[in-house]
């Protein structure tokens, strides 16, 4: 049987650049992160194209990093890779990676055995390893030795992984975005107990106020500022007119300056945020839509 959780020394799941996946299982990761990322800046790019003037979104979309500065890189200060991020214990992603049980490691294995050798896709097979790994997707079912369970272990381990990366990614969208002036902390409608989530959220389980919204800059999220697994999410609000926008955009459009960085340039957003190295590797998948 080969590994394929882990790199060929058996223990990091990443090359020295924290970005080049030594093996199919953190390859897959970058599938998802990258996608959850991706649909996160679409989301905004959308809102910013539906809500303000052709010519003004348009202006948005020419930012390019030539003009970075006139944005200061506010939505892109401190930010740190997916793989390079290290959480309160001192691990990063190889490490947490890696303290997965044995057992589940040898199910994954396996299981990624069995479909390499059937000739499975990195997509299909990234959409069949998400069922077999996260709660909430439809069951499926598989022969032994690796089951249906992959075990509680993997299962918080994506979990928190994805996340913490669509937590991160909203809120430098929301950052970008000239209509975002807050952000909500919202409790999951399965929120399973008290836990330090109920003293940071806006938002309760039925959706009823809690306190007011974030300034969004200091806005705590999911993981981040909770702990693993959490399932709560945050979100960006507005409360500033789309006349208001629009004329702030105008004024600046009338001195000469150039276009920030926005959610409005799309794929150049997200490439700027998580790096073109990371994007690029798993360009040819999803990612690739503009729809």
């Amino acid at each position: 049987m080969q590994r394929f959780y882990v790199g060929p020394d058996l223990r990091n799941a990443y090359a020295d650049d924290d970005i080049t996946p030594l093996a199919p299982f953190p390859d897959l990761i970058n599938i998802w992160l990258t996608e959850v990322a991706w649909r996160v800046v679409k989301h905004h790019r959308d809102m910013l194209r539906d809500n303000l003037p052709g010519d003004v979104f348009q202006w948005l979309s020419l930012s390019t990093l030539r003009t970075e500065q006139a944005n200061i890189g506010r939505p892109f200060q401190n930010y740190v890779p997916p793989h390079q991020w290290v959480d309160g214990n001192n691990r990063r992603l190889s490490d947490r990676i890696w303290e997965v049980s044995v057992r589940t490691r040898t199910k994954i294995d396996r299981f990624l055995d069995a479909a390499i050798r059937q000739q499975q896709g990195a997509f299909q097979m990234a959409d069949t390893f998400e069922r077999f790994l996260l709660p909430g997707r439809r069951p499926i079912r598989t022969r032994k030795p690796y089951g249906t369970d992959a075990s509680f272990d993997t299962m918080r381990l994506m979990r928190t992984e994805i996340a913490r990366h669509h937590a991160d990614t909203t809120k430098r969208a929301a950052i970008a975005n000239p209509f975002a002036d807050g952000m909500e902390f919202k409790l999951s409608p399965s929120h399973p107990r008290i836990d330090i989530c109920d003293d940071l959220a806006t938002l309760g389980m039925r959706g009823e106020r809690l306190r007011e919204p974030y300034p969004v800059g200091s806005a705590p999220l999911p993981v981040f500022d909770t702990h693993p697994q959490c399932i709560c999410s945050a979100f960006a609000v507005s409360r500033r007119t789309t006349q208001e926008v629009v004329d702030s955009l105008r004024e600046r459009i009338r001195r000469g300056e150039p276009p920030p960085q926005t959610p409005a340039n799309g794929m150049g957003f997200l490439k700027r945020l998580m790096g073109s190295q990371l994007v690029n590797l798993v360009l040819g998948f999803a990612l690739t839509r503009d729809d």
